[in-house]
């Protein structure tokens, strides 16, 4: 499976070394939210969201999850932040329980923005994270 994510092109290179460097942090439980698609990793950004177009630093990642890894879901809990549209530094209960749990490695969650719309959510302490592999890195613009 492909998913895509946006990062800044001065640490898109760096993730293939240094994946890691790409994740959210909220102390105990580290993470980082990716899409099944380029318009939707453009559409759930918080920067095209605010200033209706993408800043020209930024890059799109494609990266491809291993074969063998399951897919966990997440019912009835949007990762975003109802007020301001962004992935919030405390996700709630459900992906909480999910990153503490490390019995997947990634998780879909519904989206607030479009109805029926999956996004994901990648746990880097899960031992297939190691397994992840970028394979395209192309500039927004």
């Amino acid at each position: 499976m492909k998913l895509y994510r946006l990062a800044h092109k001065d640490l898109a290179f760096q993730l293939e070394y240094n994946p890691l460097l790409g994740c959210v942090s909220n102390g105990k439980h580290p993470f980082f939210c990716a899409f099944d698609s380029v318009a939707s990793a453009i559409l759930e950004s918080c920067g095209h969201r605010t200033l209706g177009k993408l800043s020209p630093n930024l890059c799109f990642l494609e990266f491809r999850l291993p074969d063998h890894c399951w897919i966990s879901t997440i019912h009835d809990e949007a990762i975003l932040d109802p007020t301001s549209g962004i992935f919030s530094g405390s996700p709630g209960a459900k992906a909480r329980q999910f990153l503490q749990d490390r019995k997947a490695l990634v998780a879909a969650f519904p989206s607030l923005h479009w109805q029926h719309q999956l996004n994901y959510l990648i746990n880097p302490r899960h031992p297939l994270f190691k397994e992840i592999t970028i394979t395209k890195i192309l500039p927004c613009i």
